[in-house]
């Protein structure tokens, strides 16, 4: 079963942020990364559970740790359950990733006059910042009948749900909204 534009995008944000920590690696070690790890990347973590070894490691490998409230479930990769081992590399995963890179300062610059105060993209979180670009990418660069633009701000709002906070959904949200607007 071939993966969708959704599950691709939500790969290409987990690729960037890996590739964060390992830029050398290429976006098909990346995949093969992924998909090797998804499984472990849709365990549910208890905190409690894990010691001192493990979160070293999962540090170092760039893994990531969100905290979870009592009411909200634990973030986990969610949008591609039965990734097989055998699935090829998507091009739409090698587009995203592979120019996200190459224009990351436009597309920085692109955001930052939508992020008001002191803030800049390279301030935020990581997570946050892959998801912004990604889908600033898709809005700006992706002919409108493969992606709306729309559809891209909506996605990206979703990931931050998934990988991040309420209050960094809201603002995802704004930000990208803004840059619909603006040009």
């Amino acid at each position: 079963m071939a993966l969708g534009i959704a599950q691709i995008r939500e790969m290409a944000v987990m690729a960037l942020y890996q590739q964060w920590f390992n830029p050398d690696m290429s976006v098909a070690e990346l995949f093969d990364y992924l998909k090797e790890a998804h499984e472990e990347f849709m365990q549910e973590v208890v905190y409690e559970d894990i010691d001192e070894e493990t979160l070293t490691i999962w540090q170092a490998s760039g893994r990531i740790l969100t905290p979870v409230s009592d009411q909200e479930p634990p973030k986990r990769l969610q949008s591609f359950p039965h990734l097989k081992s055998s699935e090829p590399l998507p091009d739409y995963l090698v587009e995203l990733v592979e120019n996200v890179v190459a224009q990351r300062e436009t597309i920085d610059q692109r955001l930052d006059k939508h992020i008001q105060g002191n803030w800049s993209v390279r301030r935020l979180e990581l997570i946050n910042r892959f998801i912004l670009e990604v889908a600033a990418y898709e809005m700006k660069e992706v002919p409108e009948d493969k992606v709306p633009a729309v559809v891209a701000i909506d996605q990206a709002v979703d990931l931050a749900k998934r990988y991040s906070d309420d209050r960094s959904r809201r603002f995802i949200n704004g930000v990208l909204s803004q840059l619909l607007t603006a040009e």
